[in-house]
């Protein structure tokens, strides 16, 4: 059975509360003391090998400590033999999460890097699907999602599961340990980068560990079920990563 941790700042145990009461109880969830980029934590760790100073220069004090969370944990999912499921505490998982996430792990057993249960939904999500398309966009309706969240809970499509060129939002995912050390090797140190998305007048910028690992996801195997089985309301005026 697949091991899930969530993601989640010491200093903010309503987040917390409100995950775990969200949630389907039957899955069983770690918690991950997240590093809390804004309370002086960040001085305690060698940044160095992680971000270049460029990106310490771009990233808000919460992004950097956010991606250090993802970081820690790539680092013990490298070190295991085992894969994880790591979400952020304002995920929200449909309620055949648990079933349908373990036939998709076993399906792609060894193919995937990582398998994006969720992504935010006011960008773009480009996949494969097929030779003569592999960048293709879609697009979502963040409004109408979070008008729906306890529908979407209850949503019952089975999803399909294609590789991902772009993407925005880590609010739960599958890696797998080989995943977590050729994210390591693909994204340390973060540096800044961007991209200009194909076919929308979008640019991709790094301006958080998601879009980090976006823009390299030429070097990656990322995966994403659509429909999605975790949603996030993706409130910026609730984000603890923009602090």
């Amino acid at each position: 059975m697949t091991r899930n941790v969530v993601i989640s700042l010491a200093r903010s145990p309503g987040r917390l509360n409100d995950f775990l009461s969200l949630n389907d109880n039957s899955t069983c969830f770690t918690i991950f003391d997240a590093v809390d980029g804004t309370q002086g934590n960040l001085s305690n760790i060698d940044l160095g090998p992680y971000f270049s100073p460029d990106i310490l220069a771009t990233y808000s004090k919460g992004a950097v400590g956010n991606a250090m969370s993802h970081i820690r944990l790539w680092e013990r999912v490298a070190n295991s033999d085992a894969g994880l499921n790591i979400f952020e505490d304002d995920a929200i998982l449909r309620k055949d999460f648990k079933v349908a996430s373990e036939k998709i792990i076993e399906e792609l057993s060894g193919e995937a890097d990582i398998i994006l249960w969720g992504y935010n939904y006011d960008f773009p999500l480009y996949v494969n699907v097929g030779i003569a398309a592999p960048c293709v966009p879609m697009v979502f309706d963040q409004e109408k999602l979070r008008a729906k969240l306890s529908e979407f809970v209850l949503e019952g499509v089975k999803p399909v599961v294609l590789r991902v060129s772009y993407f925005a939002g880590v609010c739960g995912y599958f890696v797998t340990p080989q995943g977590a050390r050729n994210i390591i090797s693909a994204i340390l140190p973060i540096k800044y980068s961007e991209s200009n998305l194909p076919l929308l007048r979008k640019t991709a910028r790094n301006i958080g560990v998601d879009m980090a690992l976006s823009l390299v996801s030429a070097r990656l195997k990322i995966y994403a079920c659509i429909p999605s089985l975790v949603a996030t309301p993706n409130l910026r005026s609730a984000s603890t990563v923009q602090e």
